[in-house]
């Protein structure tokens, strides 16, 4: 974050009590003075003797009060739920978002990069389809947009606003440790995708605390689907050394577990417990209702578009953050028998 004599918009805002985008907005005159939170602005940049950066301020052009979300795919609960907390806490700003669907191919969201500039957006919310960053580093520099990564932490060269997802694959895979289970399967998605790959590793390090093996027979990947879901389980189920617990990374996968569950004549939890991530809305009412980790989406949707607002009224890049949530405790796990 660019600093005006050691002084930060996320100074301001701390001693104002009001958001980033508040802060901007006052600072570039789109507030008016007379309200409650911009006296508070005015009165802590006085106090914290801020002077703003009016040559990178003078760079913005015409504003069009535009941001583009660039998503891997929409038709999931997941990003149905983001999408949703964007579009609440931009519209609150005064800005309208754009959406483009990547379809998880990198050359489409290549493409899709220069048509959100071709548009002159003010800003991208960009959530990748791989680790690989080259080209928004590019797309960035040569339409000099502000781009904020969000749900990944990919470069330093963006603000990324993100989930700890280690951190929340470690503390479920270890609550369900202490619950007794010791052979948990793991149903993710794309290998690819760092998310997953933090996920696993959180799992991975719990196991190695309690001195677990790592078991691959246990770990079904690339379960996108439903179907692909359910046939996981299945397969977890056809031999002797059976799991008594599994952890879904994709919660919208928990209706093929559960299912796959049910036709093998399994309870949940009395016979397999079952985890999921996100808590998205469907969670508790699942049958049995589902333990899960918050992961805080509406927050990170909050983080990741007053970052990217702060950064097109003032040119000024926030800070990375990620984001650790915790359990939400049902009735989908027992202990172990």
């Amino acid at each position: 974050m660019q600093k005006h004599n050691g002084v930060t918009i996320k100074d301001i805002a701390l001693k104002a009590g009001v958001s980033y985008s508040t802060v901007s907005r006052v600072l570039s005159g789109k507030i008016s003075a007379k309200g409650a939170s911009a006296e508070a602005v005015l009165k802590a940049t006085k106090e914290l003797n801020y002077k703003p950066n009016m040559n990178a301020r003078g760079l913005k052009g015409q504003s069009t009060m535009t941001i583009a979300l660039m998503m891997p795919e929409i038709d999931s609960l997941y990003y149905s739920f983001l999408i949703r907390n964007v579009e609440k806490y931009a519209s609150r700003e005064g800005y309208t978002i754009l959406f483009y669907n990547s379809r998880g191919n990198m050359e489409l969201e290549k493409k899709t990069l220069n048509e959100m500039a071709m548009r002159s957006v003010d800003g991208v919310l960009c959530m990748s389809v791989s680790e690989e960053v080259d080209h928004i580093v590019e797309a960035r520099n040569q339409y000099n947009v502000p781009i904020v990564m969000l749900n990944r932490y990919l470069s330093q060269e963006f603000c990324n606003i993100s989930v700890d997802n280690t951190y929340g694959g470690f503390l479920l895979t270890e609550y369900l440790l202490n619950m007794g289970h010791e052979k948990i399967a793991v149903v993710m998605g794309d290998y690819n995708m760092q998310f997953n790959k933090d996920r696993l590793k959180g799992y991975r390090q719990a196991l190695e605390k309690n001195d677990l093996p790592y078991r691959e027979e246990y770990v079904a990947g690339n379960s996108h689907l439903l179907k692909e879901a359910y046939n996981s389980v299945i397969r977890f189920f056809s031999g002797k050394d059976n799991p008594t617990a599994i952890f879904i990374f994709a919660e919208e996968m928990v209706l093929g577990v559960y299912r796959a569950l049910h036709e093998l004549g399994l309870r949940v939890p009395e016979d397999v417990s079952v985890v999921g991530f996100d808590d998205l809305y469907t969670a508790e009412y699942m049958i049995p209702p589902l333990t899960t980790y918050d992961s805080g989406i509406g927050e990170m949707a909050k983080l990741g578009v007053e970052n990217l607002i702060q950064e097109i009224e003032t040119k000024e890049s926030g800070e990375s953050v990620k984001l650790r949530g915790g359990i939400i405790y049902r009735s989908s796990v027992a202990e172990c028998r």
